[in-house]
């Protein structure tokens, strides 16, 4: 079953809370943060497929799917897809 897009912001919002609560920075140490970070490399070096996955969407974006039609009549095909980006008003 997939998730509507108000429950999807409801995840969103709470693994950026948990991230940005762990954000402290101590003198010569990295984020934790950079740590998540690190660890998604390793695991993609390391092959995990979801991991590779991760990183090209980071990258690249995520993947358009394409539509081709061939009719002898009319077909209009449309979508819109809109990215929202939130951000913490503190």
């Amino acid at each position: 079953m997939a998730a509507n897009n108000k429950d999807e912001r409801i995840w969103s919002a709470a693994v950026r809370r948990a991230v940005n609560r762990r954000l402290e920075k101590t003198e010569g140490q990295p984020k934790k943060i950079e740590i998540l970070a690190d660890e998604l490399v390793e695991r993609g070096l390391a092959g995990e497929v979801v991991a590779l996955k991760e990183i090209g969407d980071r990258l690249d974006g995520k993947a358009t799917q394409q539509v081709q039609a061939s009719l002898d009549g009319t077909i209009t095909v449309q979508r819109i897809m809109f990215d929202a980006i939130e951000h913490d008003k503190d």
